[in-house]
């Protein structure tokens, strides 16, 4: 029984151990693979349960059983201190991938936030009479010019984050929502430059 029990914990293990798949099928993977960790309890349970039924039965075991019996229960224990192990590793390994999706999603979040000012800014534009206010606005679009060079080392590391969570998501939402921010900032780009040359 204790062999079953265990052979179907390395089969739930390894049908949860694929990292691949969007954030919501890496969540519920992490879920079971959690689950699996919370019963563990019960399989070490199981163990001691039969460590004392071969202590119990010691003196009317026959000597050669008795070895079998020990034996047995060793390479139980050494099997199960195995799962655990490999159950620590896929969750740890489905956490890491987690962590990517949600670094992606924050990174992404902001530079879009920060496109939406960018826009906004730029939308406001009209040509200024005086010289003070002319000076004021060449300052406003000198320093959107200077955080554009900021941010396209952020949007650089966005594409290659996406880069990797598409071989391995699969997620071709993910390219889309990329190839959008590159064509929003790549307009901020050009449309600061064309407004720099009137300032």
């Amino acid at each position: 029984a204790q062999q079953d029990y265990q052979k179907n914990l390395w089969d739930n293990l390894t049908s949860y151990s694929d990292y691949s798949g969007n954030k919501p099928a890496l969540q519920a993977r992490l879920s079971k693979v959690t689950n699996i960790q919370e019963s563990l309890p019960e399989g070490i349970q199981k163990l001691q349960s039969l460590s004392d039924h071969i202590d119990n039965n010691a003196k009317v075991l026959p000597a050669r059983s008795k070895e079998i019996m020990t034996r047995d229960l060793s390479n139980l224990h050494a099997d199960f201190e195995k799962f655990s192990a490999a159950l620590t590793d896929v969750k740890s390994g489905l956490e890491n991938r987690m962590q990517q999706w949600g670094d992606y999603e924050v990174n992404l979040d902001q530079l879009i936030t920060w496109l939406g000012e960018s826009e906004n800014a730029l939308k406001n534009y009209n040509p200024k009479s005086t010289t003070e206010e002319k000076e004021d606005q060449l300052n406003k679009f000198q320093t959107l010019a200077y955080n554009l060079k900021q941010k396209e080392v952020e949007l650089e590391k966005i594409k290659d984050d996406s880069s990797e969570l598409i071989q391995s998501s699969g997620e071709t939402r993910i390219a889309v929502n990329v190839q959008q921010v590159t064509s929003r900032f790549q307009s901020i780009q050009a449309t600061t430059k064309e407004i720099l040359k009137k300032c």
